[in-house]
Order: C-alpha cells, then sequence, then structure tokens
C-alpha cells in the first residue's frame, strides 16, 4: 500500500533526522548540567569556608534552573523532531498525486466513506481528482455531481442527508496528531526522560 512505503520511508528518515537532533540537545543539556556543576562546585568550596546557608540556597537554585533548562531543551526538541516530521509528511502527502498508486488509494478513501454515507447527494474531491473519483462514483452506479474542493491532498467529501463525510489523508494526518505524539515519544525516549 502506499501509504504503508511512504510511512516507513518518512519513519527512516525521522530517525535519522531525530537522531541528529537528540544528539545536538543532549550536547547542549549536558553542557548546560556541567555548567550548573561547576558553579555547583564553585559554590560546595564557598561552603566549606563560610557555612552559609545563602549560598547553599543558590547552589540548589543553580542546579535547579540548569534541570528546568534542561527539560525545557528536551520539549523544545521533542516539539522540533515532532513538527520536522509532520512537514516531510504533508510534504510527501501534497506530492502524493504523481505515485503511482494514486487512483487505488483515491478508491479506498471512497470507498470507505460511502460505507458511511451510501447515497451522498454530491462528491467533493481535489479538482485534479475530478475525473478520477467520477469515474469512480459512475462504476458503483452513483449518477450524482463531482464537485472540485479547493483544499484535498488525497480524498474526497461526501455530502448528503444532512451530513457531510470527509476521507481525506490531510484529515486523517490531523485527527491521529495526539497519537503520533505518543508514539514519537516511545521512538525517541531520550527526549522523555529526566535530566538529573
Amino acid at each position: 500500500m502506499a501509504l504503508e512505503d511512504i510511512l516507513e520511508t518518512i519513519r527512516r528518515e525521522a530517525d535519522e533526522e531525530a537522531t541528529r537532533i537528540i544528539s545536538a540537545a543532549q550536547a547542549r543539556a549536558s553542557g548546560l548540567l556541567e555548567q550548573a556543576r561547576t558553579e555547583s562546585a564553585a559554590s560546595e568550596e564557598e561552603l566549606a569556608h563560610a557555612a552559609d546557608d545563602r549560598i547553599r540556597q543558590m547552589q540548589e537554585r543553580i542546579t535547579s534552573l540548569a534541570h528546568f533548562d534542561a527539560a525545557r531543551e528536551r520539549r523544545a526538541t521533542r516539539e522540533e523532531i515532532f513538527r520536522a516530521l509532520l512537514d516531510e509528511v504533508a510534504r510527501r502527502l501534497a506530492n502524493l498525486r504523481s505515485d503511482e498508486r494514486y487512483a487505488a488509494i483515491l478508491e479506498l478513501l471512497l470507498d470507505e466513506a460511502l460505507e458511511i454515507l451510501p447515497e451522498p447527494a454530491s462528491i467533493r474531491a481535489a479538482a485534479a481528482d475530478t475525473g478520477i473519483i467520477g469515474r469512480l462514483a459512475s462504476e458503483r452506479g452513483l449518477d450524482i455531481a463531482i464537485d472540485a474542493m479547493a483544499d484535498s491532498w488525497c480524498g474526497v467529501e461526501l455530502v448528503g442527508a444532512g451530513r457531510i463525510v470527509r476521507n481525506d489523508l490531510a484529515t486523517r494526518l490531523e485527527n491521529a496528531n495526539a497519537e503520533l505524539r505518543r508514539l514519537a515519544g516511545e521512538r525517541f525516549p531520550a527526549l522523555r526522560g529526566s535530566s538529573r
């Protein structure tokens, strides 16, 4: 299936990009922690000479701020990886029309939508896809209008019975956002853990 091949390629490229980003983030986090340890060590020496509670509080604060900065850096890196992954998926979906399996993917999306709304009054699809969708609708015995829809990567929108059923890859990607974030967290555990 074209989508599985695309997703596998995206996963492989995302792994490579994520490894690079994770390494950079870990280096930045290590630098922050090393700086905090250095500052902390300096504070410890002062503690040995002065046993001042304020110095001890300052040391704890510096260490705490370093951990906070490292956690913030991990969150930013995790978001950067996720955004890069989504951007790559969107780019590939936008170029999917040139794939030889594109008509088969459209057919699957149309059939799924027809299971939900079997007798639509009209079908909307991207202007470039109206010919394919018209042929597929005709093959299914549907003699209805096929209207051009401005915003679609690959898919259809069925209208009828007071309902609109949209089945396209862009909507699926949007709906999968939370699950994709969870999977990205599982795939890149170095970005989840504590920096302590």
